[in-house]
């Protein structure tokens, strides 16, 4: 099982000349790691390269998967 604690506080972000508007969430989420796998497999948890991480020497990702948590368990949401 993996856990999912996210405290999203960000209500606008301007993305180049797009700007965008999202409700705050906090909570958390789980899933089998099994899950995750299929979302990966099914390409609805695409690969997202950090454009500013690409020369990065301090060990951080420089891609994640991202997984929207609507379609994962909810165990605690405020």
């Amino acid at each position: 099982m993996i856990y999912f604690w996210l405290d999203w506080q960000v209500r606008e972000m301007l993305i180049g000349r797009s700007s965008f508007v999202v409700a705050p969430l906090a909570g958390v989420w789980r899933a089998p790691f099994a899950q995750l796998a299929a979302l990966i497999e099914h390409g609805t948890a695409p690969l997202h390269a950090y454009q500013r991480r690409r020369g990065d020497t301090q060990g951080n990702a420089k891609e994640s998967y991202l997984v929207d948590v609507r379609a994962l368990q909810c165990l605690y949401q405020h």
